[in-house]
């Protein structure tokens, strides 16, 4: 891959609770309203922030949980950092597949890495969300639908290929 390639991520898992358990429920604190959930996992953490942030824009979800699962980029699975886990909370299944078709869409065809060089060593992001939807606003502090660059890199020199 020549520089300015993108580096597309891939879905590494995905589900859909219909219906969440009480108990489950309380652990995870949830409001009433979030009766079901979709959990998705994938190997680039920003970008996948960016493409749940999309899904609180395209159906009635909002994120309730949202952490990055690695070690740091060295030990990441991809050469755009690591894995995450997302889950979507929603009214009902329907709202939830919406959210995570909405976020599969986005990983597939939205936002990538780029390599910064030939010798693929050294990855950047630069994006731009024109207007943000309810996780990145309050993830940063500003207000839904301001616009946000989210930009990312990795060290030169780093062995990123797997």
């Amino acid at each position: 891959m020549p520089a300015l390639d993108l580096i597309r991520p891939s879905v590494t898992a995905m589900r859909v609770i219909a219906s969440v358990n009480a108990e489950f429920a309380r652990e995870l604190k949830l409001p009433p309203h979030i009766r079901s959930l979709g959990l998705i996992s994938a190997d680039s953490d920003d970008v996948t922030y960016i493409a749940a942030d999309e899904a609180t824009k395209q159906a009635m979800v909002e994120v309730v949980y949202g952490r990055s699962l690695y070690a740091g980029a060295a030990h990441g699975p991809s050469p755009t950092a690591g894995e995450v886990l997302i889950m979507l909370g929603g009214p009902n299944p329907a709202e939830v597949r919406a959210g995570l078709d909405a976020m599969v869409a986005h990983i597939e065809n939205g936002a990538a890495f780029q390599w910064a060089n030939d010798a693929e060593n050294t990855a950047f992001l630069a994006h731009v969300v024109s207007r943000t939807g309810s996780y990145l606003s309050s993830t940063a502090g500003i207000t839904l639908g301001d616009p946000m660059g989210v930009s990312g890199g990795t060290a030169a020199g780093s062995d990123l290929r797997h």
